[in-house]
């Protein structure tokens, strides 16, 4: 699956992003239109360039996965239930932030690296990690980067 969603045109990833996001806003489980896509994207960029990073580079494999399940879970009931939960939500809600932003990092570090071919420092993934940040511009860029190392890793 997460091949398929990096073979995608740059185009329909930025549209079906954009759509959840305009759409999620009136409806109840709106968050679900944006957020499962966008979570399940993040995924693919970092399943499929985690495959292709050299074995010297020492890059963990747990830490992100771990951080994607939860910061998506939080805001999913969050979305939900926030006003309930207010007062005992911000501590987990500052958690989430967190994760989303070392998801953000990982995945860029992670891109970069397998397109480098070493261990990428934040330096060389600044650009990406701020095209995922602010992702309806980053999303078009990074998914035609993002298909352009997959296929220069796997001609090698």
């Amino acid at each position: 699956m997460t091949e398929f969603v990096i073979k995608l045109p740059n185009w329909l990833v930025f549209l079906v992003l954009l759509t959840g996001v305009i759409l999620g806003h009136p409806l109840r489980y709106g968050a679900f239109l944006f957020l499962v896509p966008y979570l399940v994207w993040l995924y693919s960029l970092w399943h499929q360039s985690h495959i292709r990073i050299p074995a010297n580079a020492n890059v963990s494999t747990k830490k992100p996965l771990a951080a994607i399940v939860f910061a998506g879970t939080y805001m999913l009931i969050a979305s939900r239930f926030f006003y309930a939960i207010m007062p005992y939500a911000i501590p987990f809600h500052l958690l989430a932030m967190y994760c989303i932003f070392y998801v953000l990092y990982y995945v860029a570090k992670s891109l970069r690296t397998a397109d480098l071919g070493r261990e990428a420092k934040f330096e060389d993934s600044f650009a990406l990690f701020f095209g995922l940040w602010f992702f309806p511009i980053g999303v078009w860029f990074i998914q035609k980067k993002a298909q352009k190392v997959m296929t220069k890793t796997d001609q090698k």
